[in-house]
């Protein structure tokens, strides 16, 4: 039997401790810094990546290569041992194919059907619009991307694929971050990303498939089988996924038992998808989706993997595809801007046009195109792949990466500047004192918001709309707080009410806490924008963990509007 080691040799390595040594140190250094920068990242409020990028460029040709080349020779370069060299290497493919687990475990594809008119064509042209830009763009202005073209048909399908890709886990944690993952712009963003990298990852393959970058089976076989693929992960699989696990929990340990499978059927899936021809990282993709909505998946076996994967393999893979490449060397201006403009007009447009002839309205468009711009990790691994198979040159590889960290970063900032409330309309103004319960006595999220309608004298119409979008779309939030929320016909003006669920109701938050705090947000029918403006406005001051500790320690209404105003004044400051 091969192992990982004798693999190493039959590839042209040599067994030897020496060989062990470098692959383990090489992988300590690189994982050490990616994590201290990653964290650094977190703490000046930027995603992590941005810091496992940077990893990268301060360990490899960029930085240490360019000032003290010898240190990186011997660490990562040519002093490398080629065993070591192979190890990492095969090290970087496991990695990506964790991330792409993790982001199909994200995939939800009933959203798509909660809201399927809005995700329909707002999926549809935050596509065709950054692709047919993309496109037309490699076609006929190469020069201006630094490429030179091998295939003419290739590369410009690439280039339109990448472009149309959102990045899913970004846009999550933007929307969480925001409080709108759960409010109909959320959903309608969040759907259209799955289908947007559902249809780019099934066009990425067929590229890559057209490139010859497989294994050499038949070009029209290997789309055939990637599609045909994809169909039975979408359909049959979807549905014997939640009957194996079952079977799994019954006979083995949890969550240890479910993880194995998980990571079994990943592993399995992204081995057939390299043998029919495109990469590894697609089957372990598509094996995500296949497991994503079992509701066998419990919040702490779902955690344990987006631990592991965001812990080890995300740091390695962000920093180690930056090692070999020389950002300042193969930084090009004009890539840079035109990458740049194509993408974010591209996917800023095509998400406003489609959220518009889906009948939303301008505020909330402009923030859905916003919202779609995104790209993140999903890009970058597409755009090393792509620089694997020969498609794309170290030029444009930069210029992807650094539209793809600028994107994630700017993307939040845009949304919340969109739907800024109007001056004057503050959170403690519409809070009236007696709309404020101290102890709420519900037992469930159904009767949390039947009183705290109750306390707002609100009528029973609006009370049965609430608790029916409740239970379509949970409104619970990670560490105790809930935002239920509704727009109702016939309501003159918003209304917020505030209760504190002492002993805790089950809102089905993401991480399985019960709310201690729920904000009920009323808003009249037509005022979408405003019903957007407000949800944003309650999740800047409820999710602040230090404002929530401190209403949770107030006894009295007026030390709970205190809490809140300062906290609107600290928020607003600060904006």
């Amino acid at each position: 039997m091969m192992t990982t080691l004798s693999f190493m040799v039959a590839a042209g390595g040599t067994f030897d401790s020496v060989a062990v040594k470098e692959l383990f140190f090489a992988v300590a250094i690189i994982l050490a810094v990616a994590r201290v920068l990653g964290e650094l990242a977190r703490h000046f409020g930027q995603p992590p990546i941005v810091g496992e990028i940077a990893a990268g460029v301060l360990l490899g040709k960029t930085i240490l290569g360019r000032f003290a080349p010898e240190t990186y020779e011997g660490l990562f370069g040519s002093e490398l041992g080629t065993s070591a060299e192979i190890g990492l290497a095969a090290l970087l493919t496991v990695s990506a194919a964790m991330l792409l687990l993790v982001a199909g475990l994200e995939v939800d594809l009933k959203a798509i059907n909660r809201e399927r008119r809005a995700t329909t064509f707002v999926a549809l042209m935050s596509m065709l619009v950054p692709f047919g830009l993309g496109f037309v763009a490699a076609w006929f202005v190469p020069g201006m991307l630094a490429h030179e073209l091998d295939n003419k048909l290739v590369f410009s399908l690439f280039f339109g694929v990448a472009l149309s890709i959102t990045a899913l886990p970004v846009i999550a944690k933007i929307l969480m971050d925001l409080g709108l993952q759960r409010s109909d712009l959320g959903v309608v963003v969040l759907a259209s990303a799955v289908a947007n990298d559902l249809i780019g990852w099934i066009g990425f393959a067929s590229v890559l498939a057209l490139a010859g970058a497989g294994t050499g089976n038949n070009l029209w076989t290997t789309i055939g089988l990637t599609i045909g693929f994809a169909v039975l992960c979408l359909t049959l699989f979807r549905k014997l996924a939640t009957p194996f696990l079952t079977w799994v929990q019954a006979r083995g340990g949890w969550p240890t038992g479910v993880l194995g499978a998980v990571f079994v059927v990943a592993f399995l899936a992204a081995a057939f998808t390299e043998w029919i021809g495109v990469h590894a990282i697609f089957g372990a993709f598509l094996a995500g989706v296949i497991f994503a909505d079992t509701g066998r998946l419990r919040v702490r076996t779902l955690q344990s993997v987006e631990d592991i994967v965001g812990a080890i393999f995300a740091p390695l893979f962000f920093a180690t595809i930056a090692l070999n490449v020389d950002f300042f060397g193969n930084f090009d201006l004009v890539s840079v801007l035109v990458v740049m403009v194509i993408a974010i007009v591209g996917k800023l447009v095509g998400g406003w046009a489609g959220a518009r002839m889906a009948g939303l309205g301008k505020r909330e468009s402009w923030a859905i195109g916003a919202g779609m711009t995104a790209r993140g990790a999903m890009e970058i691994i597409l755009a090393e792949l792509a620089l694997e198979a020969g498609i794309i040159g170290n030029e444009l590889f930069v210029a992807i990466v650094i539209m793809s960290l600028v994107t994630s970063i700017i993307a939040g900032p845009a949304i919340e500047r969109i739907l800024a409330r109007p001056a004057g309309l503050t959170l403690t103004g519409l809070l009236k004192s007696g709309h404020v319960l101290i102890d709420m006595e519900a037992n469930n999220s159904s009767e949390a918001i039947a009183e705290l309608a109750k306390a707002a004298k609100l009528p029973a119409e609006t009370v049965a709309v609430a608790v029916a979008r409740e239970e379509r779309m949970p409104t619970g939030m990670p560490d105790g707080w809930a935002m239920p929320h509704a727009r109702c016909d016939g309501l003159k003006a918003p209304v917020v009410v505030l209760g504190f669920c002492r002993s805790g109701v089950d809102f089905l938050a993401s991480d399985g806490n019960q709310a201690q705090i729920a904000t009920f947000l009323a808003t009249p029918e037509e005022a979408d924008e405003l019903h957007l403006q407000l949800l944003a406005a309650v999740a800047r001051v409820f999710g602040d963990d230090k404002v929530r500790r401190e209403l949770i320690e107030a006894k009295t209404t007026h030390e709970v509007l205190a809490a809140i105003r300062v906290a609107e004044a600290e928020h607003n400051g600060h904006g």
